[in-house]
């Protein structure tokens, strides 16, 4: 095995090693799946270039923030996994990306849907069945929501 070789191997164990840390160490609601309404954007295009620049002026470049837009399969990923006459909790960190999304899965036919109202942060403990470490209130945080602060 050649030294570079070694080296990616190595970093991907220690990739992978904190990324279980990481996993071990968070919250989530019991139960529950995650199917996020955002995406990092990576597109370069003329119509993501001027929210790009928008998103470094407003604090991006410091805090590492990425641009986001809908995931344009949201929809469908949901009703992959969920017919249309479930009852489904829908819920963020802050609540407003839940809230987005509810309006979505409304519009697509979904009626039984209940929304956290100030999401996980204003959750008691004892509204949902939590799994992991820590509170359920930290159980958005994460991924995008980490990003977004909401």
């Amino acid at each position: 095995m050649q030294a570079g070789e070694e080296d990616f191997e190595l970093k991907q164990m220690r990739d992978m090693a904190a990324a279980k840390k990481r996993w071990d160490a968070m919250a989530w609601v019991k139960g529950s799946t995650w199917v996020p309404i955002f995406e990092v954007d990576n597109k370069f295009d003329v119509g993501t270039l001027s929210r790009k620049a928008t998103n470094f002026v407003m604090g991006g470049w410091w805090s590492g923030v990425p641009t986001l837009s809908y995931d344009s399969q949201f929809l469908s990923k949901v009703e992959e996994k969920f017919p249309k006459d479930a009852e489904l909790i829908v819920t963020c960190q802050k609540g407003l990306r839940s809230l987005a999304a509810c309006e979505l899965l409304c519009n697509a036919g979904y009626k039984n849907l209940f929304w956290v109202q100030g999401g996980l942060e204003a959750a008691e403990e004892e509204d949902l069945a939590r799994e992991g470490t820590q509170p359920l209130k930290f159980a958005g945080i994460g991924g995008l929501s980490e990003f977004l602060g909401v």
